[in-house]
């Protein structure tokens, strides 16, 4: 075959390629009708108590959440823009988020994902989907520590920002709002050396809960909100409450603090992250607010206030 007819050949399948965009029916779904998927998310502002609700739940035997996936906003994006392409591209196209995102070598040990690209690109026609390729994903990871996995939950703060884009994919979610007073929450991540501006700290706190709470009265029935504080004083019964929603057998082994082999993923990488380890316990409680300057009271009135105090907490 000369060159030039070659190059015929190729401009003429990616004309064709092209064009499949416009075809609906050439597309590949975000998910089927019969898929039943059910995963959970924990959401809710970072330093709110979404880590330590990842250990506990992630004791239970028949759950599995991995280490913060990071991608699943813009991954759906994507997605969708592309969902066109012949289905080993769109395979590779989408594990290429988690694989090549700067924290997946750190905090999912480095493993490849090559072997989970070729079971799918493989898997039958009629399972062909977005979800499909997410549930096999946390089912991989799950499958890689020797875990059961009759149900897996994601906890990644950033999720919040994408919770439409999540449900568009799996309706069938249930969500976990975590929430703690953002006096606290902010300080605890500014002293924790994870956030470097105060009042950028603050307004992300106001962000996150703004749209977590939002979601949760539209969503009802698929959405609990547990405040840290409660769940911090009264670990077994805010985690029988968590189990209850998600149709879990609660086990009190789930609270007991992991063996110190036990790999948690990004809990072992960063150290804002050691007191997840610990037993749990109430002694960060109001620990922000009695710490807090002049000058930083101001900035949180000023910038939380009012979603402070709506969300059922003492003003600052």
């Amino acid at each position: 075959m000369s060159r030039e007819y070659a190059d015929v050949l190729l401009a003429a399948y990616d004309t064709l390629v092209r064009q499949r965009a416009f075809l609906p029916f050439a597309r590949h779904p975000i998910r089927r009708r019969r898929e039943a998927f059910s995963p959970f998310f924990i959401i809710g502002a970072p330093r709110s108590g979404n880590t330590l609700l990842r250990r506990v739940l992630h004791a239970h035997p028949d759950v599995h959440i991995p280490p913060e996936t990071y991608v699943l906003g813009p991954l759906v994006r994507a997605y969708r823009r592309s969902a066109y392409l012949q289905w080993p591209a769109l395979v590779r196209l989408s594990l290429g988020h988690f694989a090549l995102h700067e924290e997946f070598i750190n905090t999912f040990g480095g493993q490849s994902l090559s072997p989970l690209v070729r079971e799918l690109v493989v898997c039958p026609r009629n399972r062909r989907s977005l979800a499909y390729i997410l549930d096999e994903f946390y089912r991989w990871h799950a499958s890689l520590e020797g875990a059961g996995c009759r149900i897996w939950g994601d906890k990644t703060p950033g999720n919040v920002y994408h919770l439409e884009r999540i449900d568009s994919v799996f309706p069938d979610a249930r969500y976990v709002h975590i929430l703690r007073d953002g006096c606290d929450a902010v300080s605890s991540w500014v002293n924790a050396s994870a956030h470097g501006d105060f009042r950028r700290a603050a307004e992300d706190w106001r962000d996150s809960v703004k749209l977590a709470r939002a979601w949760v009265r539209a969503h009802r029935t698929r959405c609990l909100e547990v405040r840290y504080e409660d769940f911090v004083k009264d670990p077994e019964g805010s985690a029988r409450e968590v189990c209850r929603f998600l149709g879990l057998e609660f086990f009190p082994r789930m609270l007991d603090a992991p063996d110190p082999e036990q790999s948690l993923g990004d809990v072992d990488r960063y150290t804002h992250h050691a007191n997840v380890r610990a037993p749990i316990n109430a002694s960060s409680v109001g620990r922000g607010r009695r710490s807090l300057g002049e000058e930083h009271r101001r900035v949180l009135d000023e910038v939380i206030g009012r979603e402070l105090v709506g969300a059922g907490y003492p003003p600052i």
